[in-house]
């Protein structure tokens, strides 16, 4: 268990080291020359995290395939693919992993949004970093609240009033928090952007 917390936390502190050092540290002076706009710059980045991300989940269940007998986990694998479409319907296979993925995009971007804005501090970047996060954290959970409570009367009505929601219903619910994080990716990948075109001091 620890190794695979440990597996998850150095992926994600390699994905943010190499945004930080590649573009905002003593790197960035090479890479901003390369022949490449700085959009294809920040996209190079998160598809890197996100492929290390993809690969780390991989060892994960290739190592707990290992652990239990791979026999054993292959043949437990339909229990669980039959669990998920009991509950949530053959659509799940589509969301949640799509739901996964727009959360990671969603999460690496604000980390790579809280260095920019950071970084336009003068000194102690690092650590305006880690306020503009917290900063950033706090607005995002301020949005889903107004979004979950101005559409309460309608999608999530159900959702919120029931004991036992449907599989529909929160695949519905997820989908909604899915376009709300898209949305915000979309926001973050822009003002990460401008800033690094426009306002970057790599001195």
């Amino acid at each position: 268990f620890i190794m695979i917390v440990a597996i998850f936390v150095m992926t994600l502190f390699i994905a943010i080291q190499r945004f930080y050092k590649n573009l905002l540290g003593d790197e960035g002076y090479l890479m901003f020359t390369l022949p490449v706009k700085t959009w294809q710059n920040v996209i190079s980045k998160l598809l890197i995290a996100v492929m290390w991300y993809i690969l780390s989940a991989v060892a994960v269940i290739t190592s707990i395939a290992i652990m239990v007998g791979p026999r054993e986990f292959f043949e437990f694998l339909p229990n669980i693919a039959d669990v998920v479409r009991g509950g949530f319907g053959d659509a799940s296979f589509i969301v949640l992993p799509l739901f996964i993925l727009i959360q990671l995009i969603h999460g690496t971007l604000m980390i790579y949004d809280a260095m920019a804005l950071g970084h336009l501090f003068g000194k102690q970047k690092l650590l305006a970093s880690f306020a503009m996060y917290i900063a950033l954290y706090f607005i995002t959970q301020i949005i889903l609240v107004i979004v979950i409570f101005s559409l309460g009367s309608t999608m999530f009505a159900s959702l919120i009033h029931e004991a036992k929601p449907t599989g529909p219903q929160i695949l519905n619910f997820l989908g909604m928090l899915g376009v709300v994080a898209a949305i915000l990716s979309v926001i973050h990948f822009a003002i990460t952007n401008y800033i690094l075109k426009n306002k970057l001091n790599l001195e």
